[in-house]
């Protein structure tokens, strides 16, 4: 028997904002956990927090070419015997007698008893092991300290963290081979619609090619997940039904675009909530709408609308978001700026307006942003001619030209 389907009103953004990230703290979806060699590991999220054996520097050390010596043994016209010279992964170890200072190279460990760093540049040789200083250098002068960069037993790297290049640089420099990460999620992904047919394919009259497959699984593997493609799905019950089933069974979470509006051949609503249950249908936001958010057997569902610029959107909006809560990632949100209008901009009261547009940054560093021409949410190139959204809230009823607007600048993820 099929439930209650009365169509609901909009929900507004912030309130689906917060329905799937409680959905996300409260999953049944507990990412399990894998060791990786850092070579593998960028992108991935950190299973634990890496905490550091060793200080960084492990001793004081050179952060220049020149010479180690005691400050306060420095004096105009002051003769020093050059005792030796000290280089990295080579030290000099005799303590200094007064009068006394070594050669040193940037990042070799500094001699018992000197306290500063004086650069070559201020050096003049006098004999073979003699040499005077110019001007003079305080205590702790072009030193790095033992410790400075990281201290033993702090944590470099916190549980949740997406792996960068960088972070996984951190991660080697304490001597760190190894990483425990949370394994992939695995996210299934079709299309619906007779019409839509793979690209590659010649038209027939009434016939699209099917694009909204490859921007989400391309940002989903960005994300860090495994994908598994389940094509395109005609407009049919059994097939869409039997589809569902089998991505629910293998696949933490089911995104599917299209069939998920009002039409006659629009029978996702309707098939995920006899398998499951749905959380909302409808959004206040514009382009995307009929977005579905629910909870199938064993995995969640993101019903995306058929527009591919309202499935595009959502994706990054909300079920990025939501992906990376399951990740367990934190650090989650966009970046948002603010940015004066270059020309009026127009919007109904109602819902959130992710309007495509173009900023730049003025010579005196403000952000101005300009609405694309074409805001139809079947045109994919108000995407690709945009680096941003322009965020308009659910109240606004428009902007006038030298008023101030919040943008999005895209991402990749």
């Amino acid at each position: 028997m099929t439930k209650n389907m009365t169509p609901p009103s909009l929900l507004r953004l912030e309130d689906a904002v917060k329905i799937m990230a409680n959905a996300a703290k409260t999953s049944p979806v507990e990412p399990t956990k894998e060791s990786l060699k850092l070579r593998y590991a960028v992108n991935r999220i950190v299973a634990k927090d890496i905490i550091s054996a060793i200080n960084i520097p492990l001793n004081d050390n050179a952060a220049m070419d020149g010479y180690a010596l005691k400050a306060s043994n420095l004096a105009d016209d002051k003769i020093f015997k050059v005792a030796g010279t000290a280089y990295a992964g080579n030290p000099y170890t005799k303590p200094l007698a007064t009068g006394e200072c070594v050669r040193i190279m940037t990042g070799a460990e500094i001699p018992p008893n000197a306290d500063a760093v004086i650069m070559k540049e201020r050096a003049t040789v006098t004999s073979d092991s003699g040499v005077s200083f110019t001007g003079k250098v305080s205590s702790g002068a072009n030193i790095r300290k033992r410790a400075e960069g990281v201290a033993a037993d702090s944590a470099v790297i916190t549980k949740g963290t997406r792996l960068t290049p960088r972070h996984l640089a951190l991660i080697a420099s304490i001597g760190v081979s190894s990483v425990d990460v949370f394994k992939k999620l695995t996210v299934g992904v079709f299309a619906t619609g007779n019409e839509l047919v793979e690209p590659g394919t010649p038209l027939r009259p009434g016939q699209n090619y099917e694009s909204n497959r490859v921007s989400v699984s391309l940002l989903l593997e960005q994300l860090g997940v495994n994908v598994i493609d389940y094509g395109i799905i005609p407009d049919d019950q059994h097939q869409l039904r039997e589809t569902l089933r089998s991505a629910d069974a293998r696949c933490d979470v089911v995104i599917s675009s299209g069939g998920i509006s009002v039409g006659d051949a629009d029978y996702m609503k309707e098939i995920v909530n006899q398998m499951g249950n749905i959380l909302f249908w409808k959004v206040a936001i514009k382009p995307g709408k009929p977005f579905t958010f629910g909870r199938l057997t064993h995995s969640w569902f993101c019903g995306l609308p058929g527009n591919p610029v309202a499935a595009f959107v959502i994706l990054e909006q909300l079920v990025s978001q939501f992906i990376k809560a399951l990740q367990q990632t934190h650090g989650l949100g966009v970046p948002v700026f603010d940015a004066i209008a270059n020309v009026d901009i127009e919007k109904t009261t109602g819902r959130v307006d992710c309007q495509r547009g173009y900023f730049t940054t003025s010579q005196d560093g403000v952000l101005k942003v300009t609405p694309n021409e074409q805001q139809s949410s079947a045109v994919l190139l108000s995407l690709t001619q945009a680096n941003c959204y322009i965020v308009l809230d659910h109240e606004c009823d428009g902007v006038k030209k030298g008023h101030s607007v919040r943008i999005q600048p895209f991402s990749n993820v």
